[in-house]
């Protein structure tokens, strides 16, 4: 009897664990709205939001990024801040320095290539408030044809509370549908 309870004991607080690992990202840990903010002169420009893709998926659905612009030096950094990447709680911060491009009073390009495997080209459009990401597959080096399955990926700052909240959403069913297992 004594171990039936110690059993019954350790699967409960199994799937507490488990609940809770799966719900806490999304509950307490959402992203911000996606915003904009454009400086009195025109010579810096905020965006935050989390990058979405144009066909329906998510890059990382806990997710923030910053990016700054300013006019003068014509550079812009964008930091991500990763908290749960749609399989694990992953902690993690990516620092970009982007080149400017083109800066009017409509839109700002941007143009990054730290990468290895791909290329970007960023459009902040100030009059939409929207951000666009066109990134294009390095087809000189083997290696990113294996890594990078799609030759060019569209994406999209969006707002990262309603991305949590879909995802949360998704996720729910599977979960109370393996709880509901463990005890049938």
């Amino acid at each position: 009897m004594l171990v039936k309870r110690i059993g019954f004991g350790l699967l409960a607080a199994w799937a507490v664990g488990a609940t809770l690992m799966l719900l806490a990202p999304t509950t307490i840990l959402s992203p911000p709205r996606f915003r904009m903010i454009v400086g009195d002169n025109a010579d810096y420009v905020s965006v935050v939001g989390t990058w979405a893709l144009e066909n329906g998926e998510i890059a990382n659905p806990i997710s923030t990024t910053t990016i700054d612009c300013f006019k003068g030096p014509m550079e812009c950094t964008e930091a991500t801040f990763t908290i749960f990447d749609g399989l694990r709680i992953l902690p993690e911060v990516q620092i970009r320095y982007l080149k400017i491009i083109n800066w009017t009073d409509a839109s700002i390009k941007v143009h990054d290539t730290s990468a290895h495997c791909a290329s970007s080209v960023l459009e902040i459009d100030t009059s939409l408030k929207t951000v666009k990401s066109l990134s294009t597959r390095n087809e000189s080096l083997p290696v990113c044809r294996e890594l990078l399955t799609r030759p060019e990926a569209r994406a999209y700052l969006a707002d990262g509370y309603v991305i949590a909240k879909a995802e949360r959403q998704k996720r729910q069913p599977r979960l109370l549908k393996a709880l509901a297992a463990l005890f049938e």
